[in-house]
């Protein structure tokens, strides 16, 4: 590992906290929920609307561990960085500067000029190829995409851990179906709310409307049938937590092997 070797060892001790959050999550926590939604189901009328409405209500909490979890496993992540930065000083040519001082910049929006300055700074004396390494991993370089690059999230997520806990809640994927039995009512079609990311289960959160006309004189009957898919463990912004962290290993170990090349 050379001088890489205390980078190497927070992106394993990462790493384990992601191994313990895995197998909480899918060894235990979605084998008891398999046939047992953790959340209740209520269906509405909508008169005005002219539909049946889906929502979900008596939300199950998740385990307060698991955002310490996460927090654990960001804050290894971090220092990957910082360690790595920590010793391209060391092989340049200022290496007395105050450690203190020496950090790996995320920049996401486009301003190079502020970035240089943050090299400058933060980085004094950094051989150029080094460099060249943590400037192509810089998240601004994907355009649109920037805020999304695992270096953004990183960076968003460390800082709101530094404040207060890290939200995680219960996701519903695409697939993840409700199937329903009706007494007294014809179904026409369905329609589950549009979203490109994974939709979040929250209290009185909406999970579909239901066309149709009534049968009979009496008001409509719903039991909830079999499920079908899966749910995931998601930040609030509706991406997988499993996923997005396996982002960030992936991404760092790319960078920690492109320099241990180098140094």
């Amino acid at each position: 590992m050379g001088r890489l070797a205390s980078a190497w060892r927070k992106l394993e001790r990462g790493k384990s906290h992601i191994d313990t959050l895995s197998e909480e999550i899918l060894d235990k926590w979605a084998q008891r929920i398999a046939d047992n939604p953790p959340f209740d189901i209520n269906v509405e009328a909508d008169n005005k609307a002219g539909c049946l409405v889906i929502r979900v209500r008596n939300v199950e909490s998740l385990p307060a561990l698991w955002p310490l979890i996460v927090g654990d496993a960001l804050g290894n992540f971090r220092s990957v960085l910082d360690h790595a930065a920590w010793q391209m000083v060391q092989a340049g040519s200022k290496p007395g500067v105050a450690p203190e001082d020496v950090y790996w910049p995320i920049q996401i929006d486009t301003n190079t000029a502020r970035l240089a300055g943050r090299y400058a700074h933060r980085l004094p004396g950094v051989d150029h190829k080094h460099l060249a390494v943590l400037d192509a991993s810089q998240p601004y370089k994907q355009g649109a995409a920037a805020a999304s690059h695992p270096l953004a999230v990183l960076s968003e997520l460390s800082r709101v851990d530094k404040h207060r806990d890290i939200v995680v809640l219960i996701g519903r994927e695409k697939r993840y179906n409700l199937h329903f039995d009706f007494r007294h009512f014809a179904v026409e079609r369905q329609e589950a709310p549009p979203s490109d990311t994974i939709l979040l289960i929250r209290e009185d959160a909406e999970l579909g409307r239901i066309w149709g006309r009534r049968t009979g004189p009496e008001d409509p009957e719903v039991k909830v049938g079999p499920v079908e898919g899966s749910l995931v463990v998601a930040f609030g912004d509706g991406t997988d937590v499993l996923n997005v962290l396996d982002g960030m290993t992936k991404e760092l170990t790319g960078i920690l092997k492109k320099l241990e090349a180098l140094l």
